[in-house]
């Protein structure tokens, strides 16, 4: 009885050192993306600021892209925050947030962006850990990219609804088929976010309109 209490008391004091490790980890990288990502990105803002003070009146069309520019880079900063207060957040701080607001969010930033049309089929009110819906967020914004940069899409569809007890994400866009584009484009990215979050991803390689499905458990530990 002794031996099996103390190795029981062993097994709590590694978990608890282990979870100590963690904290001071996610600490040290929100500090560091403050200090150096955060930081930058607010220096830049205010050049880009000052730049565009130099910019003559008559020069209508440079003055409105320095200000996009500088939209584009407070909308950088603000997701920045966010990863730094998700890191800074201990398990039992999490918070609930509806994925159709998040993702409508995200929307309007992928269009404004991409200058693109996104079309929101379905996106129903979920609640989920503020945690999933970042990931979802980033799952997105990398779906467009990609659409945009490699299969020349200008359309994109999004739908986002609860399916056997998790979240199930249909991205389409007007583009290239995947299969078109070759390995070396493959979502390999979106495909490893997904793995590590206990979820899975397809591809649906319509001609006219590929899919990129990802299917996600709405809670960690549900995979």
């Amino acid at each position: 009885a002794r031996e099996i209490a103390a190795m029981v008391e062993q097994r709590a004091l590694s978990r608890l050192e282990r979870d100590r490790a963690v904290i001071r980890t996610r600490e040290s990288l929100a500090r560091d993306l403050h200090d150096s990502v955060a930081q930058a990105l607010a220096g830049a803002t205010f050049g880009l600021e000052a730049l565009r003070q130099t910019i003559p009146d008559n020069a209508a069309p440079a003055r409105e892209l320095a200000e996009e520019l500088k939209a584009r880079l407070r909308s950088e900063q603000s997701h920045i925050r966010e990863m730094i207060d998700r890191l800074r957040l201990t398990s039992e701080d999490e918070v609930t947030v509806s994925i159709a607001a998040e993702l409508e969010d995200t929307v309007e930033e992928c269009r404004i962006r991409w200058y693109v049309d996104i079309d929101c089929q379905k996106l129903e009110e979920i609640s989920v850990e503020a945690a999933l819906a970042f990931e979802c967020r980033q799952i997105f914004r990398e779906a467009v990219s990609n659409a945009v940069r490699h299969g020349n899409a200008d359309c994109i569809t999004l739908s986002a609804k609860s399916r056997e007890g998790g979240l199930r994400m249909e991205i389409g866009n007007n583009g290239l088929p995947f299969g078109t584009l070759g390995s070396e484009v493959e979502p390999w990215t979106i495909r490893d976010r997904v793995r590590r979050l206990g979820g899975a991803m397809a591809i649906q390689d319509d001609p006219e309109f590929p899919r990129l499905v990802v299917e996600l458990p709405l809670k960690r530990g549900q995979a």
